[in-house]
């Protein structure tokens, strides 16, 4: 099956709350690192977050591989799918009960959709969505005209596009409007209306789900039995389904239900099983809601030391929700001092740049002298470092078994030595050789990518890491000096890098007078006070984590650049991690390109 097969039969699969859609899903991600698509892996990373939060209500599990995700995208790459991802994160937060993050996310996805031009069918069904669960959102609050004008959005927008399954979604919410107002049987006509694009869709998740719906309205109607009917029916699927977060629901439901005939003890039971439901899946809304209302029918039932307990519950998941939002209100005060920082380190990084083209004049004229020296290091040192590695090898092998531990440790420590001083030979003269002679021709930058996968095709693996690139322009230049730049960024990029899945991402912006070539990495980063000298030979930076080298790559990968007439600069990620820039003059191009093509 194609890519585009998998994804929809995924979605298909997932939106019925079908576990069989875990196959699908499975395939799509592994066609997606074969073709290294950076929208692919994503597209299936989301699937993977949709089905961890609607199939097995793992809410946490679904945030984590979204904020994950998100760390990994750029601006370009939001436009295409960031109204998907920012969904389904904000269902998640939505069924955790976390309302604030849930608008807050809602809030983002809508912003890109209604940033654009024109929208696609499928990101108007998007909109929709969106729209919906604003509305969602706010019929828990007093603003209720609002709450109507964002659900009759999402109405339009469903019966524009046939969307059937969206429409009775919104006639149930609809629903719940009317039985909030205490009009049950405008309620009942609603929820009828969903019930019947429901069945006819075959879609047992929400029957059932309107089912729940109708039996709170039956159960205020006092038609208990027709009310019990309901309930049981859709418990029964919640249950089977494992729909924690439904099955709470309907639960209580039952529970007031029961208590209303008499029967307390059964009420009481199922509200207990609401309970430990909402702690379990870490639903502070509905667990406040759960213990008001156990407070309250335990206190009707005479059981007062037992209602003033969970009266105490009730109020502490209170105060709870007014730390949350103190602690939100001291995030957004925190974001907001961070974006003047950035604004005056930029200033000051502009500052910085033209102090560096004053260092590099000076740099570039002890180059001679630095040549000089490395040519004579490279002949004159390297022999009898290898002599030393030689003789030093020969001599273990000759003692053999009359050899001590200690001796052993020592020959290795020297033997060591002598390796890493033969390293660091070869790098100063791979420095000093960057602008000498130089062999022009046209050189693919796809194919050096590619070839550097290969290359670093045992650390990748060991890593679980990708190398993302698309669009890279032909160039002439020097093969052998594109594929030290090349490699020595990306090699740099998956080494110093602590995730889990370690990602180089590679792309060209085409300009009228030049072109950039960015090259962004997911890892550790490099602090702003020490990008200036990270390019100085031999510097290396202090990291929590020894990691192995001599400092002289970045110092090659700037000589490199600077003898072509370009220019490389060090950024900050969009998620993190490291962004390298290297702008190069059109001339080099081994063809023009239209820049609206890049």
């Amino acid at each position: 099956m194609s890519f585009d097969t998998l994804v929809k039969g995924a979605q298909d699969l997932c939106d019925r709350r079908n576990k069989d859609a875990i196959s699908y899903i499975e395939a799509a991600i592994s066609r997606a690192k074969q073709s290294g698509d950076l929208i692919e892996i994503a597209t299936s990373r989301y699937l993977e977050a949709y089905y961890s939060t609607f199939v097995l209500s793992d809410f946490d599990g679904g945030i984590d591989i979204i904020t994950d995700l998100l760390r990994t995208l750029d601006h370009d790459d939001l436009q295409q799918i960031g109204h998907k991802l920012y969904m389904t994160l904000g269902n998640a937060y939505q069924n955790k009960g976390d309302v604030y993050e849930a608008q807050q996310t809602y809030l983002k996805g809508i912003r890109l959709l209604e940033q654009k031009a024109e929208t696609t069918v499928s990101e108007k069904q998007f909109q929709a969505s969106y729209y919906y669960n604003i509305a969602l959102l706010l019929s828990a609050s007093q603003y209720k005209m609002d709450t109507e004008e964002y659900l009759q959005k999402a109405i339009e927008i469903s019966k524009e596009l046939n969307s059937t399954f969206k429409l009775s979604k919104c006639y149930l919410l609809y629903g719940t409007f009317y039985e909030q107002a205490g009009k049950p049987a405008e309620a009942q006509g609603m929820f009828e209306k969903a019930l019947e694009i429901d069945i006819a869709n075959k879609d047992e998740y929400s029957t059932a789900l309107v089912r729940a719906n109708m039996g709170y309205v039956a159960n205020n109607m006092q038609d208990y039995a027709m009310a019990l009917g309901h309930f049981n029916e859709a418990l029964l699927y919640f249950s089977q389904n494992q729909r924690l977060y439904e099955k709470g629901m309907t639960k209580i439901g039952l529970g007031d239900c029961y208590f209303r005939m008499g029967e307390r003890r059964k009420g009481l039971a199922m509200l207990y099983s609401a309970e430990r439901i909402f702690r379990e899946i870490d639903n502070k809304q509905e667990l406040s809601n759960c213990c008001e209302k156990l407070s309250a029918l335990l206190k009707e039932d005479g059981q007062y030391e037992k209602a003033l307990a969970y009266l105490e519950k009730y109020n502490r998941l209170l105060r709870e929700f007014f730390d949350t939002d103190k602690t939100n209100a001291l995030t957004r005060a925190k974001k907001e001092f961070e974006s003047d920082q950035k604004e005056k380190e930029s200033q000051l990084l502009k500052q910085k740049n033209e102090e560096i083209q004053v260092y590099v004049g000076k740099l570039e004229s002890s180059n001679n002298s630095l040549k000089q020296f490395a040519n004579v290091a490279s002949h004159d040192l390297r022999e009898p470092v290898r002599m030393i590695h030689s003789y030093m090898s020969l001599l273990e092998r000759t003692l053999g078994g009359n050899i001590t531990e200690q001796q052993k440790d020592f020959l290795h420590f020297a033997i060591d030595g002598a390796k890493r001083m033969d390293n660091l030979i070869i790098d100063m003269l791979r420095l000093a050789k960057v602008d000498a002679n130089p062999q022009i021709e046209n050189v693919k930058l796809e194919n050096i990518v590619e070839e550097i996968r290969l290359n670093l095709q045992v650390m990748m693996s060991e890593k679980n890491a990708m190398v993302v690139s698309g669009g890279l322009p032909e160039i002439k230049a020097d093969r052998t000096q594109m594929l030290q730049l090349f490699q020595n960024l990306i090699a740099n990029g998956l080494k110093y890098n602590e995730s889990q899945t370690p990602m180089v991402k590679i792309k060209t912006v085409m300009g009228t007078e030049g072109f950039e070539i960015t090259i962004a990495d997911n890892g550790i980063g490099i602090p702003a006070q020490s990008r200036d000298k990270v390019f100085e030979i031999f510097t290396r930076l202090p990291t929590e984590k020894k990691y192995a080298g001599t400092g002289i790559g970045l110092s090659i990968c700037k000589k490199i650049v600077d003898s072509m007439g370009g220019r490389i600069s060090i950024h900050d990620g969009h998620n993190g991690g490291t962004t390298f820039r290297i702008t190069f003059r059109n001339d080099i191009l081994a063809f023009r390109i239209n820049p609206h093509h890049a």
